[in-house]
């Protein structure tokens, strides 16, 4: 009987072990599902971070690009108020003039500022209260033909400046001159 009790004693044994082993399988098993899983997920993830990544890279280079224009816009637009400012700045200086064809002036700063344009006339406009003559002659001078660049004939359908005595250097001229110039403006100063 012994006997018997030690041969049940290690069938129950043997089931038990039998039970730890199948569960231990069905664990062992699981757990390799659930890794798959998150093998998975995990190269799905990495995959999608590389292709955001590339994104990214793309967006970084389109701003830089954007950021590199923006710079040199803005060093162009600097660079042409510092152009200007100091050809505005050598409108009354009386030795900044050359002389071509032997025998004609030119007014360096005055023809400088009328390739200038649209940026130059409300300076000019402001400078026109200038009491030395000759730098006012020459801002009507520029005045005249900075209306009359590309950059602003396309908003006054050519009408420009038409200032004749602009040379004259004669104060009496001044105020019929002031007249065409105020109406002028007035007409077209919502432009800029």
């Amino acid at each position: 009987m012994e006997q018997n009790k030690l041969g049940t004693k290690l069938s129950i044994i043997s089931i038990i072990l039998s039970l730890i082993l199948m569960l231990g399988t069905v664990w062992l098993w699981r757990a390799n599902i659930n890794l798959k899983s998150e093998l998975e997920a995990a190269k799905t993830s990495k995959s999608q971070i590389e292709t955001s990544n590339t994104q990214l890279e793309k967006d970084i280079a389109t701003l830089s690009d954007k950021v590199n224009k923006i710079d040199e816009s803005s060093t162009q637009t600097k660079s042409l108020q510092d152009k200007t400012l100091y050809y505005l700045s050598k409108l009354g200086d009386k030795n900044y003039t050359s002389i071509y064809n032997n025998e004609y002036t030119w007014y360096i700063a005055a023809e400088e500022l009328g390739k200038v344009g649209k940026d130059a006339i409300p300076l000019l406009i402001e400078n026109l209260k200038t009491k030395d003559v000759y730098e006012k002659s020459l801002t009507f001078y520029a005045l005249q033909l900075a209306s009359q660049n590309a950059n602003v004939k396309i908003f006054t359908n050519g009408e420009y400046i038409n200032v004749k005595s602009a040379l004259s250097f004669d104060e009496k001229d001044f105020n019929g001159m002031d007249k065409i110039v105020n109406d002028w403006w007035e007409k077209y100063k919502g432009n800029w």
